[in-house]
């Protein structure tokens, strides 16, 4: 069989085309092979510095109370009631101890009804015995104060000077100021005025709720003094959990604006390599107004970011409806705006 010039010609740029294909082919494959290789190495260095970051507060997968047997053995003995000692906090040169009457388990972080706990100053003081539903972060609803929940009502300790409140108010509105010498708080429609520093209380024959919840905030998470930090931090493979807890202050709960009024795994700004918990949370009343003598409203605005290996964030606008001598409080979601953030 003959083969023309153009058939001739065709035929040779086809073979000439086939075999610079099959050429251009190879390279690509041992760049591939190259490419791989130097992510694998880069991937285990990473590997390998996840294993020795830590936390400014803590340590992953380090219990606090390892090295310290004689003081766990003492803080056992004055709480033998406690099974469990899963939190403390930090003020001043002073350590702070809650203990619980449950023992640590895999859902010891989601706070129920049937815990109780106590709080242990030092290594050698008890402020409260272990039978209170919630303890509140330090700071948060008075200068060098902690709140405390007990038979669904709540009282106010000074843990310097270890005066406290019995657990007799429906809720306490946190400071405006922290230099304010009295917080003000509600009983079954009765307000009360409360000296953060005797820790006594008397009834109000009037109050105005514009002076005394106006600008009320959630004080700043990430400051140490707010800090409440877990004593077992869970070991991971990889990144863990957030190592503290927020408890919103009892008015700030009441008004139903943070959509929980616990959070079990806060990320701390020092804490490293957590990919579990939340970030962010604050909230703030802007605008408060009387409707009538016993009336105000007032909006708020919360924001909270979290993280579930991807990132989600949420900002809400309410407006309550305080009627300050029946104790009725309203509230109502004006607008939201959340989204997942993927990295």
């Amino acid at each position: 069989m003959k083969f023309s010039p153009l058939m001739y010609s065709i035929t040779t740029a086809l073979l000439l085309l086939f075999s610079c294909s099959e050429e251009k082919k190879e390279e690509p494959k041992e760049a591939t092979e190259k490419s791989q290789e130097e992510t694998i190495e880069e991937t285990d260095l990473a590997a390998e510095d996840l294993e020795l970051v830590d936390f400014d507060t803590t340590l992953l997968g380090k219990d606090y109370f390892s090295g310290k047997e004689e003081l766990l053995a003492k803080l056992k003995g004055l709480a033998s009631d406690a099974k469990s000692i899963p939190f403390y906090f930090v003020q001043g040169d002073q350590h702070y101890y809650i203990t619980s009457d449950q023992t640590e388990k895999e859902d010891f972080y989601e706070l129920n009804p049937s815990m109780r706990f106590g709080l242990i100053q030092g290594d050698s003081l008890v402020l409260l015995k272990t039978e209170y539903e919630k303890i509140y972060n330090p700071n948060f609803t008075a200068k060098n104060c902690v709140e405390f929940r007990k038979g669904n009502l709540n009282g106010l300790l000074n843990f310097q000077t270890g005066q406290k409140t019995e657990a007799y108010f429906d809720y306490i509105v946190p400071q405006r100021n922290q230099n304010d010498e009295k917080v003000y708080a509600n009983r079954f429609g009765k307000w009360y005025s409360i000296d953060v520093n005797t820790m006594k209380h008397e009834q109000l024959s009037s109050f105005d709720a514009r002076k005394s919840i106006g600008k009320t905030k959630l004080m700043d998470v990430n400051n140490p003094a707010t800090w409440i930090i877990k004593t077992k931090v869970e070991e991971n493979d990889g990144p863990g959990y957030g190592s503290n807890i927020i408890v919103v202050p009892s008015f700030i709960a009441k008004t139903d604006v943070m959509g929980s009024d616990y959070y079990p795994a806060f990320i701390p700004k020092g804490q490293k390599q957590a990919d579990f918990g939340t970030e962010q949370l604050s909230m703030k009343i802007d605008e408060i107004r009387s409707l009538n003598e016993n009336v105000v409203s007032f909006i708020s605005n919360s924001y909270i970011e979290e993280m579930d290996v991807r990132g989600y964030e949420s900002q809400n606008q309410y407006l309550t409806i305080l009627n300050i001598m029946k104790n009725e409080i309203t509230t109502i979601g004006l607008g939201s705006n959340g989204d997942y953030n993927y990295w």
